[in-house]
């Protein structure tokens, strides 16, 4: 086993001494080491706030694959699937599985053409370090969005020369969402044992960042005590359950919400679904058939609510009084403030982005089908 190798077995932040690698017995205790951290019932990551000059707030994750080193990803619970720039200097090892091409479109344009392959997956924690094997799609050229066109996209060249490929900072998306696509799945509720039941997100409270923003894998009695509000959420048509756990998947748009928009002489009530999107900078409301924001709660260009426009959202909960809400007056500042609008092909829905989760601690009980919010301190 090369060190590197044996680096990740044993995890971030942790070495066998001298005395066991002198002993011969660094693979044994590798193994048994990496074991232990997957059989713990919890354990916490470190995550990344960045706010980005013409791209806006962004949350990123430190993952290893195929024992290279630790790169940052976009962690993104509104798409599924974990798809990586592909370079041996930090993935020196996977396993082609076959089949076409996967073609991967985000709400900000990029897209990524892909190859499936199998490959370890490192999530470094402040207990060491967490591994799987899994399924991820190999980034072979993106494009489109913050890349530009696919003839003039930058990012094979930043690849090949090390840079990160995506918003100047990013290796590729850690797609946490709930649900199948392209064969591909959200890694958390893949992990073994209780790892997998669930997870928490905590950015930040009252609108501003924390100082230590985490992700909470595993789901606890004490975790889920702190909930306030519990919300079913909707399930996946036809989509296959998650590999390894065995657990269901959901929807994207995981809540039905009811939205009410007050300008003061202007109320604007609409019913449709929310996705709860860290991938998202800020609150987006996507307009379709009936749902059409009206012009006096717009700003010249139709694009997003006026100063003060008060937003409103409200989902049912399992039981009467632990329903979610949230509600706040619009303005300029993504991921706190901003609500965007534009008109939509597909069908209408709100992207709540980033700002319930500087409100609340999120948590995602992917084995009880329930998402849960907590309030922030």
């Amino acid at each position: 086993m090369d060190r590197r190798t044996f680096r990740t077995l044993v995890g971030a932040g942790t070495a066998l001494g001298a005395t066991d690698l002198a002993a011969g017995r660094p693979a044994a205790a590798a193994r048994a080491r990496a074991a232990g951290l997957n059989a713990q019932e919890t354990a916490t990551v470190p995550l990344h706030v960045l706010d980005i000059p013409d791209v806006g707030r962004k949350i990123g994750i430190e993952i290893r694959l195929g024992g290279g080193e630790p790169r940052l990803y976009t962690f993104d619970t509104g798409s599924s699937g974990f798809y990586a720039a592909n370079n041996r200097d930090w993935w020196p090892s996977s396993k082609r599985i076959g089949g076409p091409q996967i073609s991967q479109t985000y709400g900000s344009k990029e897209t990524f053409q892909s190859k499936r392959v199998r490959t370890s997956v490192g999530i470094p924690t402040t207990t060491g370090e967490i591994e799987i094997e899994s399924d991820v799609g190999q980034i072979l050229d993106g494009y489109g969005g913050s890349l530009g066109p696919r003839s003039r996209s930058h990012w094979r060249k930043d690849v090949a020369a090390g840079r990160p490929p995506l918003f100047g900072h990013f290796f590729g998306d850690f797609g946490s969402g709930l649900r199948e696509v392209n064969g591909l799945f959200a890694i958390l509720p893949q992990l073994p044992g209780n790892l997998s039941s669930g997870f928490a997100v905590r950015l930040g409270c009252d609108g501003s960042p924390s100082s230590s923003p985490t992700l909470e894998i595993g789901l606890t009695d004490a975790i889920r005590a702190e909930v306030t509000s519990w919300i079913p959420m909707a399930g996946g048509p036809k989509s296959p359950p998650f590999p390894g756990s065995g657990l269901p998947t959901y929807a994207q748009e995981l809540l039905a919400g009811h939205y009410s928009l007050n300008g003061g002489d202007t109320v604007y009530p609409f019913d449709t679904d929310a996705i709860l999107d860290t991938g998202c900078p800020t609150t987006f409301i996507h307009e379709h058939g009936d749902l059409l924001v009206p012009d006096a709660l717009l700003d010249a260009h139709r694009a997003q609510l006026l100063d003060d426009v008060l937003f409103w959202v409200t989902a049912e909960g399992t039981e009467f009084g632990n329903g979610f809400h949230l509600e706040f007056p619009a303005g300029d500042l993504p991921g706190n403030n901003q609500v965007l609008v534009a008109p939509t092909n597909e069908r209408a829905y709100v992207n709540l982005g980033l700002i319930p989760y500087f409100r609340y601690g999120v948590v995602f009980d992917v084995e009880r089908g329930l998402v849960g919010f907590a309030p922030c301190s």
